[in-house]
């Protein structure tokens, strides 16, 4: 077992980064040892040739290191040595301290077992949706011998799309079912089955009606409204043909709690063609992953050591801790970056800080 005597301090190698903690407890933000306060923060970050001062140790220290050279490898080295010693998973190093001899001994970070689901949805809402609505219906009837609707102060173009809500005759026509404007002319127009096609033969007049500009896939009654741009999904859905649960979609054509959804930021709104009866909507993340009995901090470097499913991401490759709340976080990978969404659910893993820890125990004095 190698030995080497420190005078003050344990030295990590260039480009290291360090977290000092006392009963394996490295969240106290300040480390008391003796009575004695040293290294403040959990978080500090590559250190350069940097000294961590423990003092006067007490029975048990440790100190972690993140390993940025060789897999799971600490190096100790005395007060300006430039010949420090390593020291791998299970193996020790004996070394003096102001005359204590001092047992050093390399370990492993614990693993966590870790899953994730592509899309994540903390807090949902109640809600329905239509597919179908006319917000302003107008009175229209229409004429069978020319096909010809009158509706005062319709004021239609063609290419807009219209609904009846009423009819009395019209046969040819149905009401709730989207048509297509041809042949406007101030408050009068023909209909037709296609965006340009041609129009509809009316075997009898329609001697009254209600018409109007229809709002296709709407959804309402959210509690909490969305606003512009949001990104959601459902975890439940009755209805809502063209939807799906679990899947992105983007908040478009808000108006207090209306809105309507799109398969793209900024895109089309989906026209759903059946109303909506129940479903639950929350806001949706990507990329969130749960590792029981985990207590990693945002910006620390961890890796999987097994990995099932998360497409997109790689076993046994560093990665950034980003959003970390409790078991819960998201990977970069690079320092404060953009979390990676995985695009398959990881059903089972093993992840840990891709650190090695170094137990230090005094033997005699």
């Amino acid at each position: 077992m190698p030995e080497l005597t420190i005078e003050t301090y344990i030295q990590f190698a260039k480009g290291r980064s360090a977290i000092a903690s006392v009963n394996g407890d490295a969240t106290t933000p300040t480390i008391s040892v003796d009575g004695k306060l040293y290294l403040k923060s959990p978080h500090l970050a590559n250190l350069v040739d940097s000294q961590v001062p423990l003092g006067d140790l007490g029975s048990i220290g440790y100190v972690h290191a993140k390993s940025l050279e060789t897999d799971a490898t600490c190096r100790l080295g005395s007060n300006g040595s430039s010949y420090p010693i390593e020291v791998g998973p299970g193996e020790s190093a004996l070394m003096r301290w102001n005359g204590a001899a001092i047992h050093a001994l390399a370990v492993l970070s614990p693993t966590h077992s870790a899953t994730a689901t592509v899309v994540t949805v903390p807090t949902t809402f109640s809600t329905t949706g239509t597919a179908l609505t006319v917000p302003t219906g107008i009175s229209a009837t229409a004429d069978a011998s020319t096909d010809v609707v009158s509706a005062t102060g319709s004021g239609f173009s063609n290419g807009n799309k219209v609904a009846f809500t009423a009819l009395t005759g019209g046969a040819g026509l149905t009401i709730n079912t989207v048509y297509y404007v041809v042949s406007a002319s101030g408050d009068t127009f023909k209909v037709s089955a296609t965006l340009g096609g041609s129009a509809i033969d009316i075997t009898t007049d329609i001697t009254s009606g209600t018409v109007g500009i229809v709002s296709l896939g709407v959804m309402t009654n959210v509690s909490t409204p969305f606003v512009l741009n949001d990104k959601v999904a459902f975890t439940s859905l009755t209805g809502g043909s063209g939807l799906s649960t679990g899947t992105i979609y983007y908040v478009v054509g808000v108006s207090g709690s209306i809105f309507k959804l799109s398969a793209t930021l900024g895109g089309s709104e989906i026209d759903f063609t059946t109303d909506i009866t129940e479903c639950l909507i929350g806001i949706a993340g990507k990329g969130v992953i749960t590792a029981t009995g985990s207590s990693f901090l945002t910006d620390d470097i961890v890796r999987f050591t097994s990995l099932t499913g998360g497409s997109g991401l790689t076993n046994a490759t560093d990665y950034y801790v980003v959003n970390a709340n409790g078991t819960s976080f998201g990977l970069s990978a690079t320092l404060g970056g953009s979390v990676i969404e995985f695009s398959t659910a990881i059903t089972a893993a093993t992840i840990a800080r891709s650190t090695c820890s170094i137990e230090f125990t005094i033997i005699e004095k």
